[in-house]
């Protein structure tokens, strides 16, 4: 600052200060101070949008020297996302300490609401708002360590809550959080709770479990006397989740809680995506207003502070974040996350219990360009395993069901189907066809399809707008939809593909004669010189025009591959007419 020629200006902010005391002077507006305020402006809490006028004069005014002064601060090393899980995890409990890695917003809503545990008598109910990235989690996980340590000599009883189950273990390995502090569901919560930390509260359905009816809301508030909501909107990707401001109302008005116990906060300041505000702008706009287009975006690229960059073969996606997960920060990952899509009449599965799919759990589109990537994570990604933080899982795709509440270093997103751009409309939409129908997320009851509904449409949108915000300090996509790839095209740029990361060159393609068609046309084999390639069963069930060129003595186009055992196969299945004539034979005549 003082190596810039930076001048200090200060202000003064009474927040809960009214502008009927300012006027009577009363208090700290007394005569005695009216020197001070002279030299430094003071604002009330009602003042907000003067106050803000003032930030922005002082910052554009007079400051030729210092251009990119707020920037440089905002991008500098001092951030609590550098250094906050080690800190927060040693220190446990020392609230000066906590405080330092904490904004001052943060650090307000911290004093308050601890202060309210540790010295309050009567029941509070504080409702936090907060977009992605504004410190949420941080915020709940400090209040939990700060209180939870202090309880243990002073009798507090405090607990946290978390839905799914990768954040909230992160939250118990990271922090080192004893798991008896985090639960899943408020009938773990002993009664008599002094307070219960509810963290992600937009993903809570109505009811505590579905066997015993029991109201979640009713439950949370009924076991503690200080809770704590942190809430998005946005981040609503279920037509079961419940929590909202207009039904914690309601179940306070239910028990007999009177209205002003509510205390309605909000967190403000995104420090997750570095330098990303400009990108997230973007994305908001894209999915609320696709109406607007692209004018006034601007353009990404790869080399901006923010890494954004378009690629058009998922291949490449994958050996990007790839390259950036291995050569980043110990500690720090990176990974691949996509939307829950349906193409060719079938859906993107995941279910590792499905047996009639095994080592065929991918993305569908994508199975023919490379089977070793485009494997979900399954839903059940073991018991102790994280997907956001084990080994094993770096070559796996996430979906929102395993990165919501997490950050990765980079992020790279699989845009579905379900989300296109209409040359006709020349906006965004969504495409509900394109959305899986197995998906829970959009599903009332599993015997409904998916509708195409307001409500269905804004669960996809939202999706998107989660795994678009989850890297710190980048983010590349790849659209399905090639129309909604040209179209954003138009303002991210595609990256500089390092020759690592370049896709693997497509096999030959090959003709042969249908040597042998099993009873049912399960499966088959081609014969191609000296050799034989097999057509799999679900090659058979994954490509509809394959069972009809299976007819013995038939010639067929396809393209070879040959598995870690050795044996070959064939796949992508053509009429050979259609395409020039392969390096083989005819081969024998059929059996």
């Amino acid at each position: 600052m003082q190596d810039s020629g930076a001048e200090i200006h200060t202000l003064v902010f009474l927040q809960n200060a009214t502008l009927a005391e300012k006027q009577a002077k009363a208090g700290p507006f007394a005569e005695k101070y009216q020197d001070l305020y002279a030299r430094t402006p003071l604002f009330t809490g009602q003042e907000t949008a003067r106050m803000a006028a003032f930030i922005t004069r002082c910052f554009g005014e007079g400051l030729t020297p210092c251009e990119g002064l707020a920037q440089r601060i905002y991008s500098s090393p001092v951030r609590y996302s550098e250094e906050y899980q080690s800190l927060l995890g040693n220190l446990f409990g020392s609230r000066e300490q906590l405080l330092s890695l904490l904004d001052d917003e943060q650090i307000a809503l911290f004093d308050e609401i601890a202060r309210e545990v540790r010295e309050g008598t009567e029941p509070c109910v504080f409702l936090v708002h907060g977009k992605r990235g504004t410190g949420k989690t941080f915020v709940a996980v400090a209040l939990l360590s700060y209180l939870y340590q202090g309880g243990r000599n002073s009798g507090l009883q405090v607990r946290y809550l978390e839905k799914n189950r990768n954040p909230r273990k992160m939250v118990e390995t990271v922090f080192r959080v004893p798991p008896q502090a985090t639960c899943a569901f408020p009938k773990d919560v002993p009664d008599g709770c002094d307070c219960l930390i509810c963290d992600e509260s937009h993903r809570f359905w109505e009811y505590t479990y579905r066997e015993t009816r029991e109201l979640f809301l009713d439950c949370f508030l009924r076991k503690c006397r200080v809770a704590v909501f942190f809430y998005d909107e946005s981040q609503r990707v279920n037509l079961l989740d419940y929590v909202s401001p207009e039904t914690i109302r309601n179940a306070m008005e239910k028990r007999g809680l009177d209205q002003s116990l509510l205390r309605e906060r909000r967190l403000t300041w995104q420090h997750r995506c570095r330098d990303g505000d400009r990108f997230l702008a973007a994305v908001d706009r894209l999915l609320d207003h696709p109406e607007l287009g692209l004018e006034g975006l601007g353009t990404f690229c790869e080399n901006d502070p923010y890494q954004v960059a378009l690629v058009d073969d998922p291949r490449v996606l994958f050996r990007l974040i790839d390259r950036k997960h291995t050569s980043g920060e110990p500690g720090r990952t990176s990974r691949v996350l996509a939307g829950k899509g349906r193409s060719y009449g079938r859906d993107w599965a995941w279910d590792e219990n499905n047996t009639a799919y095994r080592g065929q759990e991918t993305i569908a589109p994508l199975r023919a360009s490379d089977k070793a990537l485009f494997t979900w994570n399954f839903g059940n990604y073991g018991t102790e395993k994280l997907f956001a933080t084990d080994r094993d899982s770096a070559g796996l795709v996430g979906c929102i069901d395993t990165s919501q509440g997490l950050d990765f270093e980079y992020v790279g997103v699989i845009i579905a189907p379900d989300l296109i751009y209409d040359p006709q409309l020349g906006q965004i939409r969504v495409n509900v066809d394109g959305h899986q129908r197995s998906d829970p997320n959009v599903r009332r009851r599993r015997d409904i399809p998916v509708e195409d509904t307001p409500e269905v449409r804004r669960v996809i949108l939202n999706t998107y707008r989660v795994l678009l915000s989850r890297g710190e300090r980048g983010c590349f996509i790849y659209c399905c939809d090639k129309n909604l790839h040209q179209y954003l095209s138009r303002i991210i740029a595609a990256p500089r593909v390092p020759e690592s990361a370049s896709p693997p060159a497509e096999p030959e393609r090959l003709t042969g004669l249908v040597q042998y068609v099993a009873p049912g046309g399960a499966y088959a084999y081609i014969s191609c010189g000296d050799c034989q390639y097999a057509v799999s069963e679900a090659e058979v069930r994954r490509t509809p025009a394959a069972k009809a060129l299976l007819v013995n003595g038939k010639r067929v186009s396809f393209r070879p591959r040959v598995s870690g055992s050795g044996k070959r196969y064939a796949g992508d299945l053509r009429p050979a007419e259609e395409l020039p004539l392969g390096p083989c034979g005819d081969g024998p005549p059929p059996v």
